[in-house]
């Protein structure tokens, strides 16, 4: 039962939108903090020039990555670099800056195993345990 059936189609006082607190009006920015402002989503860096590694890192691990760190982590991880692939396996895993595939981030973990990273088997197990039974159909399970 709603509140407004309850109350025969009114809302009591206490539940009705009295209007907005009015917002107070931006002062104009000062000269200084007009030139400092470099505008609001502007790349500080020219598109030519790669994001560094450690950038690409801490913009995945935010959780909502953009299409240049999630195209770095794709390149380097395509070389064979064992931090990317587990990076990336990760990603596929939680859906982080990519669509969830565990299927992916399965296949992913066991390159990294491959490539010397001590966790992917594990994580490569857990990933498979949290699989339906058609995404197991889809991989090669070397654990059995």
């Amino acid at each position: 039962m709603s509140l407004r059936h309850e109350n025969e189609g009114v809302l009591p006082g206490y539940v009705v939108n009295r209007g907005m607190a009015p917002w107070p009006e931006p002062k104009p920015p000062t000269p200084a903090e007009r030139e400092a402002d470099t505008g609001a989503g502007v790349l500080s860096l020219p598109l030519t020039e790669p994001l560094q590694w450690p950038q690409v890192v801490k913009e995945v691990a935010t959780g909502n990555p953009g299409p240049f760190a999630v195209d770095a982590v794709r390149r380097r991880a395509r070389s064979d670099d064992a931090e990317a692939v587990e990076l990336l396996a990760w990603m596929y895993a939680g859906g982080v800056g990519v669509h969830k595939d565990l299927a992916q981030a399965f296949e992913l973990y066991l390159k990294a195993s491959r490539l010397g990273v001590t966790t992917a088997k594990d994580n490569a197990g857990s990933v498979y345990k949290s699989m339906t039974v058609a995404e197991r159909r889809t991989v090669f399970n070397p654990f059995n």
